[in-house]
Parts: structure tokens; sequence; C-alpha cells
């Protein structure tokens, strides 16, 4: 069932305007649509303030050589914010897990948010953070650079103490785990 506009309210609740965003947003008017902006960027800033923010992106593309990063665009993008200091961030019930969606795809929270998620945490976990930040900053370097003093990159770690790179599906199938689909 497609949400509805009566139901979208990004005040009273943030978490399921985000969730809702990509299928109202043809329905808002300008005025709507930046109000809503301006307040859930407010929102996002304030969960990942002093957070971890644990995030993979798919593009629109495959990879290729030819293409430059900067260039290519993200189809969607998941994140998970966790208070680094519980134990269990799974478990905790302010871990805040979004996909952000291509306006195309008329889903989910709005990919022009993403970057102020980004900018918020104090902590960017990604396997291969590299190509995802330069393709989330679209060619802009002070993002890339404030991103990239945030990273924890397990696929840089094992690279630094193996000599090789491993893909992320390798590193899974070790630890008995199942592999994502766009791996």
């Amino acid at each position: 069932k497609r949400p509805r506009l009566d139901d979208f309210n990004p005040v009273e609740d943030p978490e399921d305007a985000l969730r809702t965003f990509g299928s109202v947003r043809d329905e808002l008017s300008a005025d709507q649509l930046g109000s809503a902006l301006t307040v859930l960027a407010d929102f996002l800033r304030d969960m990942a303030a002093n957070k971890t923010v644990i995030y993979d992106i798919e593009t629109t593309e495959l990879i290729d050589r030819a293409v430059p990063l900067e260039r290519m665009s993200i189809s969607c993008a998941t994140v998970m914010v966790v208070d680094p200091s519980v134990s269990d961030p799974l478990e905790d019930p302010d871990t805040l897990t979004l996909t952000f969606w291509h306006p195309d795809a008329q889903r989910g929270a709005p990919l022009e948010l993403l970057p102020v998620v980004l900018s918020a945490c104090r902590r960017i976990v990604a396997f291969n953070a590299d190509f995802d930040l330069r393709v989330t900053a679209a060619g802009r370097s002070d993002l890339l650079r404030a991103w990239s003093a945030k990273v924890f990159d397990p696929m840089a770690l094992i690279e630094s103490h193996t000599g090789r790179r491993y893909r992320l599906a390798q590193v899974l199938a070790v630890n008995h785990i199942e592999a994502k689909g766009g791996s």
C-alpha cells in the first residue's frame, strides 16, 4: 500500500516521514518539499551526532574504469546509526536504520539527505569506504576530506595486515555470514 500525503508528517514522526518520503515526494508543493527536507535534515543531524554510521551504497552503473567514481550515481544507500557506547546496538531501540533512494525509485529516504548523516556523525564504518565516499561526495573534495577523516574501513585494515584485498563476499564467507545481494 502506497503511503498517503495525509499520513506524512516530518515534524511529528520524522522516522516514518524518512521511510515514506520517496513515495509522497511528487505530491509535495515546492514549499512543503523544502520544509520537509529542512526538518528531516535537522532530525538526522541530531540522530547522527556523536554516533557511528555504518554505511554502504549501490550504484546505478556497473563499475567501469572509464567512468570516474565522482560521476557515478547512487541507486540506494543504507545507513545504520548506532551509539558506540551501547553494548548491543542491534538491540538498542534508538538505533536508526534507513535506506536512501534515488528520486526515480519513488521510495525511502531522500538521497540528498545522505551527506547530512555522514557529516554529522563521529565515525563512518564502510567496507571499501573510498569507493562509497567518492561516489557519495560527487566531486566535493571538502566533503570527501571531512568524511575520510572519520572512516574505519575493515577492508583497508585487512589489506594492511595481509597485503592483499578481499571482496566483502569473501570476508563474509570466511565468517559464515551470507553475502549481500550486490556483492
